[in-house]
């Protein structure tokens, strides 16, 4: 369920259309990849290359390829090989490329993004600008449009929160004490919301009618260590 986030997809598909350089970026798990999956279906995917591991060239490459080849031809390949795949594709569509789940880049990955930007508009998609977590990459991104997804404010947070409790068949009394507790334990985060309501559903975190927040959320961050 996507709420709240009609101007980020606006600006995005602007920028696909415009064949505009864009940097998305926002902390872990508020939605990027959402929004972006999203943008896809709504465009068709007409014109745009998404590889959604981007983590390194390799891994790029492989995701860009994965449309036309089977994923256990690819693991094998090496990088000059995925490479010379990838020019062949890029050079005869021409297509916007969306870069997702880039991390720190070094030399060679700055070098290959560098000679694509020369014919091919891009957005690259990272949890931060911070040079101390996307290396070489922030030296790019002078000719890049940015684009911060944020929490949900309040609003939209209640929306999605209402959203889930009628999805997850949650029986909450006292609806509106549900949704200000699930808002201050998530600060707004789409996929903390959806934890929460899904854990507010089991039976051990229920005393009555009340249900116990603050257990619930602690399990809830321990579980997520464990994973």
């Amino acid at each position: 369920m996507l709420i709240g986030r009609a101007n980020e997809i606006e600006e995005i598909v602007d920028a696909v259309s415009q064949r505009k350089n864009l940097f998305l970026f926002g902390p872990e798990s508020v939605g990027k990849t959402v929004i972006v999956k999203h943008v896809l279906d709504k465009t068709g995917d007409k014109g745009i290359l998404y590889s959604d591991n981007c983590s390194t060239i390799k891994t790029s490459l492989a995701g860009f390829l994965k449309g036309d080849y089977d994923s256990s031809f690819l693991s094998c390949r090496n990088i000059t090989s995925l490479r010379k795949l990838f020019y062949k594709k890029v050079h005869k569509e021409k297509p916007y490329l969306i870069f997702d789940h880039m991390g720190s880049v070094g030399s060679k990955f700055f070098s290959y993004l560098e000679n694509l930007l020369d014919e091919h508009p891009a957005l690259f998609i990272a949890r931060s600008p911070d040079p101390g977590e996307i290396g070489d990459l922030s030296l790019l991104l002078f000719s890049f449009d940015k684009l911060e997804v944020c929490n949900l404010n309040r609003k939209h947070a209640f929306e999605l929160i209402t959203h889930f409790i009628e999805s997850f068949g949650l029986v909450v009394d006292k609806v509106d004490h549900f949704r200000k507790e699930v808002f201050r334990l998530s600060s707004g985060n789409p996929a903390t919301i959806r934890e929460i309501c899904h854990y507010a559903g089991k039976e051990e975190y229920k005393v009555g009618k009340e249900i116990k927040f603050r257990l619930l959320n602690l399990d809830r961050k321990i579980d997520a260590l464990r994973l």
